[in-house]
């Protein structure tokens, strides 16, 4: 199965943010009859996140980007929101 993965950085660097989800996220694409599973962790604020799907074609990277960024964005928006660090 095809994996794809994205690094980033969560920001500013001085709030260390560790964070996982034990099980990966799936999403169905209904269009291209996939489904995306998402395994993200944050550890120590250096964030990545996998996606393995079915099969692979350069046009879906647009498409695993946007929905992995969408992933990633919720969690720390999340951490920062429980913290109360904007």
């Amino acid at each position: 199965m095809p994996k794809v993965a994205f690094l980033g950085r969560v920001f500013p660097i001085c709030y260390q943010v560790n964070m996982g989800h034990p099980n990966p996220l799936e999403w169905k694409w209904l269009e291209e009859n996939l489904v995306l599973r998402f395994d993200m962790r944050i550890e120590r604020s250096n964030v990545r996140i996998e996606c393995t799907l079915d099969r692979f074609k350069p046009e879906y990277v647009v498409e695993i980007h946007k929905r992995s960024f969408d992933i990633v964005r919720s969690v720390v928006n999340l951490a920062a929101f429980c913290s109360g660090v904007g």
